[in-house]
């Protein structure tokens, strides 16, 4: 996550994904590395309330919560976005539904093979 990334959603506390903030609305733009009131501007493009996004940018709204988050991220060795994770262990992989309907498949069944195998890893006799 970039540190504009974290700076935006830390200010803005309304619960909007990052993933709506980084994409612009008109691509050629470059919001990122923008003047310094881009992030208001694009929060007014995104409908979002001006006065309140200034006012959570004045109080760090959030930040607590993006520390979290960012520690979080650290700690689970993520370095950028998207970054998933199915029943608890990362996804390396394409990002389309095909291979992540896939992963979360093959999770389902990897958790009920284990539900199904006693603790000492004897097999049950049928």
């Amino acid at each position: 996550m970039l540190p504009s990334h974290r700076r935006i959603r830390a200010l803005l506390g309304t619960g909007e994904t990052l993933v709506d903030l980084a994409a612009p609305a008109d691509p050629g733009r470059d919001h990122i590395r923008g003047p310094e009131n881009a992030p208001v501007t694009h929060a007014g493009e995104l409908g979002l309330d001006v006065d309140r996004f200034r006012e959570d940018l004045r109080r760090h709204t959030g930040a607590g919560q993006v520390a979290e988050d960012v520690e979080s991220a650290d700690l689970s060795g993520v370095s950028g976005t998207p970054t998933f994770f199915v029943n608890g262990r990362r996804h390396y992989g394409a990002y389309d539904i095909a291979t992540l309907s896939a992963a979360v498949d093959t999770a389902h069944k990897r958790a009920v093979s284990a539900a199904a195998s006693p603790p000492d890893g004897t097999r049950r006799s049928e």
